[in-house]
């Protein structure tokens, strides 16, 4: 009697497991790309892997790559800085704060999102 009620009740948690984080359990890998172009910095991909604190995020432009670390995330706003750079980047909206030192400038950025 209780195998069955074992079962039942194990298939109903995988299938509640699945239904929920589906899409998150069956990505291995994703990356979002960031597409801006601000007057402070000019063309410029933000790349996004993992959003965890003290993971990188790649900062490309035309003539570099920079490795920028996660330093705080709150609810769709993950902020990246190195040692010239600080960037929070809304998830949501895609709208990108850049910070160099004194000079602020706030942009929408095209993106991309790359999993498998």
């Amino acid at each position: 009697m209780l195998k069955p009620i074992a079962g039942i009740s194990l298939l109903l948690c995988v299938i509640f497991l699945v239904a929920t984080y589906g899409k998150d359990l069956m990505t291995r890998f994703e990356h979002r790309t960031f597409a801006c172009n601000s007057r402070l910095t000019g063309p410029f991909e933000l790349v996004v892997n993992k959003v965890r604190v003290g993971n990188t995020v790649q900062l490309v432009l035309p003539r570099e790559t920079t490795a920028l670390t996660i330093t705080g995330i709150t609810g769709d706003n993950v902020i990246a800085v190195s040692d010239d750079w600080s960037f929070s980047i809304d998830l949501e909206t895609n709208e990108v704060v850049a910070r160099d030192r004194a000079e602020l400038a706030i942009t929408r950025c095209q993106t991309t999102t790359f999993s498998m």
